[in-house]
């Protein structure tokens, strides 16, 4: 078993867990486990705490989440 170091630099204790669960599920797209098969396509189905919520201005609120302060 590893440990990815940049997915945990930085995160406090409680955090840990969260990260570890977006981490599988990142490699779980990424070997085919998750999502559904639809011919050459796959349907993900991405958690709503992954979504960025928009108001209408889709750049604006992505720069808004990413960087806050700016």
């Amino acid at each position: 078993m590893s440990t990815n170091m940049c997915l945990l630099h930085g995160c406090s204790s409680s955090d840990i867990e969260e990260r570890k669960q977006f981490s599988e599920w990142v490699l779980g797209i990424g070997d085919g486990s998750v999502g559904d098969a639809n011919d050459e396509d796959i349907d993900v189905e991405i958690p709503d705490d992954l979504l960025i919520q928009s108001s209408g201005d889709h750049i604006a609120s992505i720069v808004d989440t990413i960087y806050p302060s700016l």
